[in-house]
């Protein structure tokens, strides 16, 4: 593997061209879309970082899912910054960058690669889709959960290769703190079980071709069985669970019932969204801030595309 000096450098590299691109959200403001409702006009937000707030954060409540470090995160940027909007934007803006850099330290530390994985990293830093996350205030929960999503995968591969109690402890503090940012990290102890095939290769059905481009510095994970891997994952899964149960509480206002939307038409729905949102990485064009059901009746002044995936304005609504 490359050197230190180079493997930071590459760091530093990626965090300037990162903070190139994105330096812009510096001289935005907020939105009229979930900043209010989140953070702006919330008074467990706006107020900083009292106890009372911090007591709320931790409730099971609305608006939208359970998310209490995001909701600490905001309170205090307010604490000392108050509504001044850059300071929230910048916030953004760091939390990705750092997450570009550990990704790209998690990535070489699994492979032994560097430029791969610096590529890697780099795509998710700059790829359109990470705009939304990075300009838009009330997605601090996003950012923050891709923080430590990073931070888990980097946990991780330090415990594949070498176990311990306290390394899996780090792997599932990280693991909680990514749910408690946003509970889009549900999913994480799968991705981590997707890993253990590869690079890590900790299967014991898992061989490795002969002309693998892994370098002999970089030691083998000792393989395990397929159940004792998934048995590893299963207090990660029971985190995941909590996570799922405290955002169903608190989102119930947005739990549509199964007479307005069939199961059928939800499964339909979703496979069809995996497929757009493979097509969007690759080709991201038609991108919007928020996907409609398709069988949502249009807004006034609003029409859907065939697969309901579009939101174009068709004519201007009056003041």
């Amino acid at each position: 593997m490359p050197g230190r000096a180079v493997t930071a450098g590459v760091c530093v590299g990626l965090t300037l061209l990162v903070l190139l691109v994105f330096a812009q959200v510096g001289n935005f403001d907020f939105v009229l879309l979930d900043d209010d409702l989140h953070v702006f006009e919330n008074p467990h937000v706006n107020t900083g970082l009292t106890a009372q707030n911090v007591a709320w954060a931790f409730g099971v409540h609305g608006p939208g899912q359970w998310h209490p470090l995001a909701y600490l995160q905001h309170q205090f940027v307010y604490e000392y910054f108050g509504a001044d909007a850059r300071p929230h934007h910048l916030v953004n803006l760091a939390f990705h960058a750092a997450s570009v850099v550990i990704l790209l330290l998690a990535l070489r530390k699994m492979t032994g690669r560097l430029w791969p994985s610096a590529f890697v990293a780099a795509v998710f830093g700059l790829h359109p889709l990470s705009v939304e996350s990075v300009a838009w205030i009330c997605e601090r929960r996003d950012v923050m959960c891709g923080f430590f999503w990073m931070l888990t995968l980097w946990a991780y591969a330090g415990y594949a290769r070498r176990g311990g109690g306290l390394r899996y402890f780090s792997v599932a503090l990280c693991c909680a703190l990514a749910l408690m940012s946003k509970p889009m990290a549900v999913t994480l102890p799968c991705v981590l079980l997707l890993l253990d095939f590869w690079p890590l290769r900790r299967t014991q059905f898992w061989t490795s071709p002969a002309d693998d481009n892994v370098t002999d510095a970089l030691p083998p994970c000792p393989s395990r069985s397929l159940r004792l891997l998934i048995v590893e994952k299963i207090p990660l899964l029971g985190l995941s669970a909590v996570s799922s149960i405290l955002s169903i509480l608190s989102h119930q206002e947005a739990i549509v019932s199964f007479d307005a939307i069939p199961l059928h038409v939800r499964v339909a729905n979703g496979l069809v969204a995996y497929m757009v949102y493979l097509r969007k990485m690759i080709w991201p064009t038609d991108l919007c801030v928020w996907y409609p059901h398709p069988t949502t009746q249009p807004l006034p002044g609003y029409r859907y595309s065939t697969y309901g995936f579009r939101l174009a304005r068709t004519y201007n609504l009056s003041p």
